[in-house]
């Protein structure tokens, strides 16, 4: 991605023309970089701009084995829910699932916070919204074919009070994208300015390139015109030399080995 001069990021110049003194301002306008994750689902959420296009139906493939649910009673609450069969809990890798769906969370209401405040997408309230709110594909109920296995339930809260936070404001919300964020994933997840920035940065460089032939070619024209140079004096006295000549003989004068 590209990036403004380091002098001239999120700082104050003063620049003078002609001796009057102005005050430019400049910001950092450029978002920071965008992991793989967070690119996956800058498209998860193009793809379903216009369909239902929650954080539920975005997440749902990342979740085939657990839930996330929302609470949004008086007191709010974030929880990650497992339920397998007891034999199938002994092989499952809890905590480094865990880990992962937790990750996937923060990054997920950071993304979103953060495409809405570039103006890339807009959030919308449904107007009917379910007091409870679940995300992700794993089961609501198991039951075993006998009805004699035991089945494990496991529930691992959040406690992250901004994380909550976030995901109890954005979990109802429908997204809707911009122009500009259309733009912005065809561009492989860079925004605008710095695709112009990247596309002047290398224009600049070409113009360097050529700038770098033309001073070659200045070199080797310079280096004809003084060999040309050369051949012409050596030209013009050899004539001088056969006019003096030509002109003495015409007056008698013979070289003394013709006497």
């Amino acid at each position: 991605m590209g990036e403004f001069p380091l002098s001239l990021r999120g700082s104050s110049h003063r620049v003078i023309f002609g001796g009057a003194l102005l005050i430019t301002k400049y910001h950092n306008t450029s978002m920071r970089l965008l992991s793989k994750l967070e690119q996956q689902l800058c498209w998860l959420i193009l793809q379903g701009d216009g369909h239902y296009n929650y954080l539920a139906n975005i997440l749902d493939d990342y979740l085939p084995d657990a839930k996330i649910y929302v609470s949004k009673q008086e007191e709010q609450e974030v929880y990650i829910l497992y339920k397998m069969f007891a034999r199938d809990r002994e092989n499952f890798p809890f905590d480094e699932r865990d880990a992962q769906i937790r990750r996937l969370i923060l990054v997920t209401v950071n993304l979103i916070k953060l495409l809405e405040q570039e103006g890339y997408i807009m959030l919308f309230m449904s107007t009917t919204v379910e007091p409870n709110l679940s995300i992700g594909a794993g089961p609501d109920k198991i039951i075993s074919v006998d009805g004699e296995e035991e089945i494990i339930e496991t529930r691992s809260d959040i406690e992250d009070a901004s994380v909550i936070k976030l995901l109890t404001e954005y979990n109802p919300k429908e997204i809707y994208v911009t122009e500009e964020f259309r733009a912005f994933c065809a561009n492989g997840c860079i925004p605008r300015s710095d695709v112009q920035f990247n596309q002047n940065l290398e224009l600049t460089r070409q113009s360097l390139e050529l700038t770098k032939q033309s001073f070659e070619l200045s070199k080797q024209s310079l280096g004809k015109a003084r060999t040309s140079n050369r051949i012409a004096i050596a030209t013009l006295i050899m004539t001088l030399l056969s006019f003096v000549v030509s002109i003495a003989l015409s007056l008698g004068w013979r070289p003394s080995f013709f006497s």
